[in-house]
């Protein structure tokens, strides 16, 4: 189990090193979306309920996100009170710092039940970082 541990803590360690190092060369880009409302009140009703479903869905990822968040930082609290037992040297990463909550599903289901309500959705590209 010991071991495990270490050999997840290294791989970890050289991901993140790989991200670091390859991660930084061009622009970052993220869609953005434009929502165009169906024309019928019966469809504006239904959009409603496609945001009611997004809100919720984000609260579960972030309530999953919090519980995530915090096993990582137990994690990390065992590794350093193993670092400090430990004959050889032990890497321990928090990285819990490093990580965000995914709302990826809860945003491709909006598109497409604000979709099925008559709506239209609009996907563009927009430069977030390391642009020109």
């Amino acid at each position: 189990m010991r071991m495990e541990r270490q050999l997840i803590r290294l791989a970890t360690g050289i991901l993140s090193l790989f991200v670091f190092v390859f991660g930084c060369a061009g622009p970052v880009y993220q869609a953005r979306y434009d929502y165009l409302p169906p024309e019928s009140a019966e469809g504006r009703s239904c959009t409603q309920e496609c945001m009611t479903k997004k809100t919720q869905c984000e609260q579960v990822v972030n309530k999953e996100f919090d519980q995530q968040k915090l096993n990582m930082q137990r994690g990390y609290q065992e590794c350093l009170l193993s670092q400090a037992s430990a004959r050889s040297p032990i890497l321990c990463y928090d990285l819990s710092k490093s990580i965000q909550p995914d709302y990826s599903n809860c945003l491709a289901n909006h598109n497409a039940c604000f979709q099925n309500c008559g709506g239209r959705v609009k996907e563009r590209n927009v430069c977030v970082t390391n642009c020109k």
